[in-house]
């Protein structure tokens, strides 16, 4: 059970640190609301660059009675003391940036393009651009890359008190995550007619998956067969489910507006772990736990049928009407390194028009809003943007082994650091 520090403790207002009670904490339960947070959960936490599950250690709640620096943003949105410690590191020239890698990670750098590493993971690591990664990878930075270690730490834990006029926050980072090569389902004994046994390469899987929790279904059928669909009309987006179908194994049927098969086993597995209905969708585990390239392949499929290009070609915005796949779609994007924010898009009770119809309609739920930039990116934070509000009520925190976290407020994800915890069982604390 982790340490806790009640509300009744009495503290100078200058000396506590935490944030206010619109802070969420990303756990492996989901986003949870600071005051919801009992300490049984894992926090995600920085180990170095890679994201990772890991213990909550200590809770803080204190009573608060002054002011929060506030950053009401909608791209970057904060509420903390003075004396809380968010991860920054200091606003830097393009010059200063570039010169900011070693001849040792030049060579790494290009050690890793040669084995696949996507620049985006490597940009994320080293925190520079994608294009400087390219410009590495090709050798078109060599004669200015450093010589010896770099003077200072790439990142670093500080009181907002004691932060610059201007200062960057941390959103990106790398993800391990772990999956099979293959997954199996069988149909249960004595169900004739069915196949009994379908193996997909996991890839296949989590393309499969995209599709099914952007466009998909399955119910018990009149003659009691177990009926699996994707919604498509036909065009390339149709013929690109046939595909991976036929890929995959599975005897499809081609509907009018679909693609159908029956599958008992795989028909129980997706109502228990992806949800019924479109308003209670949700993201399996076992993607939100798989490597970051099979999150990516999820994504993809995903917003091919749920999303849609949004500033620049490999953004995306993708839309549901189901909060927790909103959320989900939030976690895995926060563990790729490209967490930027969710937000309503409509709320319940408003009227619309349906595109295809022009019927007009009220909606039943809310439709969130999930922004993929594309490649990790951190964000500019101007002291001048930030305003003194008093607040009187009870501040939060949380302590992990590696003094990171990542929060959200109102929909905008980063990474903060948490109250003092000393590093042990291995872990490294993200600034030195």
């Amino acid at each position: 059970m982790p340490s806790s520090s009640g509300s009744s403790t009495s503290m100078p207002a200058a000396q506590v640190h935490g944030f206010d009670d619109q802070t969420e904490l990303l756990t492996d339960q989901s986003w949870k609301a600071l005051p919801q947070v009992t300490g049984e959960e894992r926090a995600l936490t920085l180990n170095e660059d890679v994201a990772e599950w890991a213990p909550i250690t200590g809770l803080w709640r204190h009573a608060f009675d002054g002011y929060l620096n506030l950053h009401d943003g909608d791209r970057v949105n904060f509420a903390v003391t003075d004396s809380h410690r968010l991860l920054v590191r200091g606003r830097e020239t393009t010059y200063r940036r570039h010169s900011r890698l070693t001849v040792e990670d030049g060579e790494a750098i290009k050690e890793a393009r040669r084995r696949g590493v996507p620049q985006a993971v490597l940009a994320a690591r080293y925190g520079v651009s994608v294009g400087t990664i390219g410009d590495v990878a090709h050798g078109r930075r060599d004669g200015k890359l450093r010589a010896g270690a770099l003077d200072a730490p790439r990142w670093q834990l500080r009181p907002y008190m004691d932060l610059p006029e201007h200062f960057k926050v941390r959103r990106t980072n790398i993800w391990a995550g772990s999956h099979p090569d293959q997954i199996t389902f069988a149909t249960p004994p004595r169900t004739p007619g069915y196949q009994r046994t379908l193996t997909f390469a996991f890839d296949d899987w989590a393309e499969f998956l995209g599709w099914y929790v952007a466009e998909g279904w399955t119910h018990t059928e009149a003659r009691g067969s177990w009926s699996i669909g994707i919604a498509q009309k036909p065009g390339v987006k149709y013929e690109q489910i046939a595909d991976l179908l036929g890929r995959m194994g599975i005897r499809y049927y081609r509907g009018a507006l679909a693609l159908k098969f029956h599958h008992k086993g795989l028909s129980l597995w997706l109502q228990e772990h992806c949800g019924v209905g479109s308003g209670h969708k949700r993201i399996p585990v076992s993607i939100k736990e798989a490597g970051a390239d099979m999150i990516d392949v999820f994504l993809d499929a995903f917003g091919r049928g749920d999303g849609a290009v949004h500033t620049h070609e490999d953004s995306r915005r993708y839309i549901t009407s189901s909060l927790q796949l909103a959320n989900d779609l939030h976690e895995v994007l926060c563990k790729v390194g490209r967490g930027r924010k969710v937000r309503v898009m409509a709320e319940a009770g408003s009227a619309s028009v349906m595109s295809t119809t022009g019927r007009a309609f009220t909606r039943r739920r809310a439709t969130f809003m999930v922004s993929d930039p594309g490649v990790p990116v951190d964000s500019d934070v101007r002291k001048q943007n930030v305003t003194r509000v008093r607040y009187t009520g009870t501040v939060y925190c949380v302590a992990t082994l590696s003094q990171s976290v990542m929060v959200r407020r109102k929909g905008c994800a980063l990474w903060s650091g948490t109250s003092a915890c000393p590093p042990m069982d291995g872990r490294s604390p993200v600034a030195t």
